[in-house]
Parts: structure tokens; sequence; C-alpha cells
């Protein structure tokens, strides 16, 4: 509460020096008395620097005030109480208290109006990344990729929004004259507390899904369906979905692949569970419904089950881990995947850098379409069994730098790698950014 509440006041003490007048209740006008202890209070935050006064740089403690105008001083010293000493942030606490109510009328009021500003605006935002992978058992087999994304949201209520994205992709491998590939990857209807269940969000249209802790396994735009998120207490996540994996599940340019999963409609769960505020659980679940795809591309049968971990169990380090198994099938049907981060480039904090280690082995009965829908994924292909190391670093704010190397690359059945261009280690080097 207390960001929103700074966030809040510090917009209606920046519209009171611009001299906009706003309709508060009567109650929010009656004066601080003189003797009242919050005068002085505010008087020493002043001088030490912590609050200004009024927008003008003064401080008008020659006369008495309103409880509106030292709600307004208030909550200039709470967006500058990380630096306050501990006596003064003391003092800014019970100020806080001693005029909650007071805080709390002007929250909820000013939330009504940015309610109102918010259903009137469209927000936009982007990404982009330029990459490069070589393969290196293959001449002449490096490939250059290009990701545009563009999304815009908008909010319909109070519960309701519309959310919209679409991609650019051009691959372009030596000597080829491959042509753009336009899609809309989500396009959907979300709505919070639906049918008036507190906390249970209902997402309609196309949108993105993420199965399992590492995001290996599936972590992908495009899929049409419908999906229910919801808690149960405070430590249980859940999402239940029917969608179709069409989309995301084909190959780059639509080319059929015998060595992963192929299927439509399917059904999921997917549940986290915190242990701590460092550690989730993560358990799910997906069977196909619907044996019917793309003409020439094997169809499959998915009754997937796994389980994964996400903690970060030191200071800068984060483990995370799945195994799944496919009960369809007898043979090649389990992937394991686990990866080890230390620190990690944060897209708003120059100079920022991060050290990965992964091991995956994911068998063709228990591989998904990865490849360019995959948003997690490093590898380019699947029913591999590799090692990876991965470093990131900030360039600067919202550039970033992504150097990737595979490393005794095979096929997890035969231990030879035959995946007919893909063949090989990899070498993969990103410049992405975000607008």
């Amino acid at each position: 509460m207390k960001k929103v509440l700074v966030t809040a006041l510090v917009c209606i003490f920046l519209m009171g020096v611009a001299g906009i007048a706003m309709a508060a209740p009567t109650s929010l006008y009656s004066d601080v008395p003189a003797n009242h202890w919050a005068y002085g209070a505010v008087n020493k935050l002043a001088k030490d620097g912590v609050v200004e006064g009024y927008g003008d740089g003064t401080y008008r403690g020659d006369r008495t005030m309103t409880r509106y105008e030292m709600a307004q001083i208030i909550a200039n010293a709470m967006t500058k109480e990380e630096k306050a000493t501990a006596e003064n942030k003391a003092l800014i606490n019970k100020l806080a208290k001693e005029f909650a109510a007071e805080l709390e009328q002007i929250n909820a009021r000013l939330t009504k109006v940015e309610k109102k500003v918010n259903a009137d605006k469209l927000n936009w935002g982007g990404e982009a990344s330029f990459r490069y992978i070589q393969f290196s058992d293959t001449k002449n087999s490096g490939v250059y990729q290009t990701n545009w994304r563009l999304s815009a949201s908008a909010q319909i209520n109070d519960d309701s929004s519309a959310n919209f994205r679409m991609i650019n992709m051009r691959q372009t491998n030596f000597g080829s004259n491959d042509k753009d590939e336009n899609k809309i990857i989500e396009a959907n209807l979300k709505v919070n507390n639906f049918l008036g269940m507190k906390g249970t969000t209902a997402t309609i249209g196309r949108f993105n899904t993420a199965i399992s802790a590492t995001g290996y396994w599936m972590n992908f735009w495009g899929v049409d369906g419908a999906k229910l998120n919801f808690g149960i207490g405070d430590k249980l996540k859940v999402e239940l979905g029917l969608a179709d994996f069409t989309n995301p599940s084909t190959a780059y340019k639509g080319v059929a692949q015998a060595n992963q999963l192929g299927f439509s409609d399917a059904v999921y769960a997917n549940l986290k569970y915190s242990t701590s505020k460092a550690t989730t659980l993560h358990g799910y679940y997906l069977k196909n419904t619907n044996d019917e795809f793309n003409i020439g591309y094997p169809t499959s049968d998915v009754n997937v089950w796994g389980a994964g971990l996400d903690t970060r169990f030191a200071k800068n380090f984060r483990l995370r881990g799945d195994y799944i198994k496919n009960t369809e099938y007898d043979t090649e049907n389990s992937a394991a995947y686990v990866r080890l981060n230390y620190k990690g480039a944060d897209f708003s904090k120059p100079h920022t850098w991060g050290l990965g280690v992964a091991y995956v082995k994911a068998e063709r009965n228990a591989s998904v379409g990865w490849g360019d829908y995959n948003t997690t994924s490093l590898c380019p292909t699947s029913n591999v069994e590799e090692y990876e190391v991965v470093f990131d670093y900030t360039m600067a704010k919202n550039l970033k730098l992504l150097i990737g190397q595979a490393f005794d690359a095979k096929n997890p059945a035969g231990g030879v790698y035959t995946l007919g261009p893909n063949a090989g280690n990899w070498s993969r080097v990103q410049i992405s950014f975000i607008f």
C-alpha cells in the first residue's frame, strides 16, 4: 500500500503546485491545531532537508495548515524516506500513522482518476533482437535472425483489459532469400475477479503460456484458447487451460520435423507452490485432446507429467530444474533440464551481468517445438542432449548482449547428432533491446 500511496500523494502534491483545484471532502480542510506536535516534526524534517515544504521550495511555518496541506508534505517526505536518517524515518512513520485517514481518502480519490485515465489510454511497448547462430559441424551453416515484437494493451474497465502483440521474424541462411514472417502472437481479453471470484483471472483468445520451472519444455507465444489463473491460500498458484498449440508447435517456416511432439488441442494444468520467498515448487500436466495436426506433420499422443524446482539458494545464485515424462510412449519419453545462474543482466541497470550453465536432455517423445517460438530456450532445436554456457551483459539501459555456447551436443537416443542442417554444437550471439 505504501508504494501506491506515495505515488498517489506525490501526484497530488505536484498538481497542487500547478494550481489545479481538486474537490475533496470538507474534513480534509479542517485545521491542524497550532499546538499539534506535527508542526515540530515537519519543522525538523524541513531543517534536515527531507522535505522542502510546498512546491515553490518554501515551508510556511508561520501559519496553521489544513490536514490536506499537512498530508501533502508528509507524502513528499515519504518519497525520500530511504535516504533519511533512522530518526527521521521514525518521524515520517509517526506522521503517516497520525494522518493515515486523510492519506487514505486522498489515495482513494486519485485511484479513481488514474483508472479513468488508464481506461482511455493505449499503452505501447516493444522488444527486438538480432542474433547469429553458427553450427560448428556444418560448413556455411550460419543463420542470421531478427525478431521484432510490438505490443499494446488497454484497460477496458476496472477488471478487464485487452492485450495485443505481433511479431516480425526474419531468418536468413547463407545464400538464401527467405522472406519475413509476420504473426499475431497475442490477442486476448483478460478479466480479473472473474465471475465475482476475487483473485481469479480469466484469459480468452491468443496468449502466452509457460509450463515448467526452467521454461525449456514450454514457454510459447501464440497459444489459442482460454485459461484460468487463481490462488489457493497465499502459497499455491494454479493455472488451468484448454488451448490449440498448433501455431507455436509448427517449426519456423512450417517445416515438418519428426524429432519432436506434434499435437494441436490440449488441456493443461500448471501449479506453483511457494515454500518460502526464495523457493517455488512446480507441478504440471498436459494431455492432447485432438490428434489432428498440420498436413505433413506427424501427430503425437501427449500425456505429460512434470515437476520442477526454482530456488535462489544463496545470494546471487538461482537454481532451476525440471523432469518430465510422456507416459504415452515406452521409449525416448523423458526430459530433464537443470540451469544454474549467477547474478543476471538487468535491462534497467547498465553494466549488470550474469553467467549461466545448463544441462539439457530432451528425448524425442518428450520434446515440443522450440525454435523461434520458445522465449526461454537457447537451444535451436529439440531432441537433443547437451551442455550450455551463457553470458549476458547490459551494455546500456534497455540494451543487452548475450553470448551462448553448446558443448557435447548429441542425439540422446543414439549418441550421434543426426538432425540434418542443425547438426553439431552451436554458438549464439544476440543483441536485444526494449522500448
